[in-house]
């Protein structure tokens, strides 16, 4: 079960960046300028994820700052069950579930599929081994740039966290203190996690988190321009016919990618595919996982965000 999720959620992020790497490193022959490429193709690409994630963020905010009143007010009057009672009452009638609360995680959350492609795929690959990139003598190991008192410092994933730091800072500048804990709080967290880390996979999330910094500055000077563009682009996602084409057209390429061509090849020389951990029914099973995490799942959340005319125009309605 945990693998068929990890190749419907996983997979097909892992593959994306297999296959960037791949050709950019054939067109600039040094692993350090194609990782950044990876980067630079990989975070353009989930742009307007990160926008919309922005968006759910600010409409949380915006609801819970209407209802704060109310909410206070219950919550120094009653105590136990009546004032949860009182609240789920209160909830009912502005219309507000609990999982609301989420929307303000939506951008933690949505980094974590990228995060853990990147870290198995990235972490594992053996062909950066013995190449080194500008003050990185080795992509395959740990920067180890100077050592004190016979502890070796890794200064690649310190410029890291100084970049998601200032990133953070940026961001949260005028959200509450719990925010910022939050995002301070995961800075920490993948210091922790990629300080022994290969620095290939450093460099990875040493440009992620610039572009991210990039982004904020950018969307702060902007500020009033991009919100003028959410308060219009929410009339943009109801759901119409071209969802339901999308949604069946997606079940088409599902099957078709993921089992028939598949079953087809297994078909022809079903003995190839028999090994001591698996069978053709495991191959199968994996490959229609992987098929729905392109057109189903993550191929749903693009076509989610794209505006109304351009769904129209996907689906040819």
């Amino acid at each position: 079960m945990l693998s068929l999720l990890y190749n419907l959620i996983i997979s097909p992020i892992e593959i994306i960046v297999e296959i960037i790497l791949g050709v950019m490193y054939s067109i600039l022959h040094n692993y350090g300028l194609a990782i950044i490429a990876v980067s630079l193709v990989i975070q353009t690409l989930i742009l307007p994820l990160y926008k919309r994630s922005d968006a759910i963020q600010d409409e949380e905010r915006a609801r819970q700052k209407a209802m704060s009143h109310w909410m206070d007010h219950i919550k120094k009057t009653f105590k136990g069950d009546e004032r949860y009672m009182i609240l789920s009452a209160y909830y009912r009638q502005q219309g507000y579930k609990s999982w609301y609360a989420l929307g303000s995680s939506v951008s933690i959350l949505l980094q974590i599929p990228f995060f853990i492609a990147a870290y198995h795929y990235l972490s594992n690959f053996r062909d950066f081994a013995g190449h080194s990139f500008l003050f990185i003598r080795d992509l395959g190991a740990e920067d180890a740039t100077f050592v004190i008192g016979g502890f070796a410092v890794n200064v690649l994933p310190i410029l890291m966290t100084v970049i998601n730091l200032l990133s953070g800072a940026v961001y949260t500048k005028t959200l509450p203190f719990r925010e910022k804990v939050q995002v301070y709080g995961l800075a920490a967290v993948f210091l922790v996690l990629l300080y022994k880390s290969p620095s290939g996979l450093v460099l990875y999330w040493t440009m992620n988190n610039l572009y991210s910094l990039g982004k904020n500055l950018v969307m702060k000077v902007f500020a009033g321009a991009f919100a003028k563009r959410r308060t219009t682009k929410s009339t943009d996602l109801q759901a119409g016919n071209e969802n339901r084409i999308f949604l069946w057209t997606g079940l088409y390429l599902t099957l078709l990618m993921g089992a028939m061509i598949p079953m087809a090849v297994v078909k022809s020389s079903a003995t190839e595919f028999i090994t001591d951990t698996y069978g053709p029914g495991t191959l199968l099973a994996n490959n229609i996982a992987i098929a729905a995490g392109y057109f189903l799942l993550w191929g749903g959340i693009f076509f989610w965000l794209m505006k109304k005319k351009v769904r129209k125009a996907f689906a040819g309605t």
